[in-house]
């Protein structure tokens, strides 16, 4: 599993806009993890949950070891992600069923919104591709 590589930072203090989410105590997450929403202001890393709606990437480690029930979102950045099938420079991007990647919006035909992802700013290449990420 590939995990998310931020690029640029936007937002305020170019802090990728980060945002402090509910996450279970006994989660487990690496930096760079796809994140999704689980209930209100809730997120689980895409390998714990297929489907649902994109939240952003996880800016921090989560020990799930540390008992904490909060996490750090970036939700404003460019980042390097696993790419799943083919992906064109300026393809809408939705989470894909493969762990922690994402695909075109053009093999599904229904409405991605809420699982959008973001704009992919290359081709993929090497399994990769660049993708503009603002929730």
């Amino acid at each position: 599993m590939v995990l998310a590589s931020k690029t640029d930072l936007f937002g305020n203090n170019s802090d990728g806009r980060s945002r402090s989410m509910i996450i279970s105590s006994s989660a487990g997450v690496l930096k760079g993890s796809l994140m999704i929403l689980s209930d209100p202001r809730t997120v689980a890393s895409h390998a714990a949950v297929i489907g649902g709606l994109f939240a952003g990437v996880a800016s921090m480690d989560k020990d799930a070891a540390d008992s904490s029930d909060s996490i750090t979102i970036w939700t404003d950045l460019i980042a390097t992600l696993s790419a799943s099938g083919s992906i064109s420079a300026g393809d809408q991007v939705i989470l894909s069923s493969v762990v922690n990647a994402v695909e075109s919006s053009n093999v599904i035909a229904v409405n991605p919104q809420g699982k959008l992802v973001g704009i992919a700013m290359d081709d993929a290449s090497g399994n990769l591709v660049s993708v503009r990420i603002n929730k």
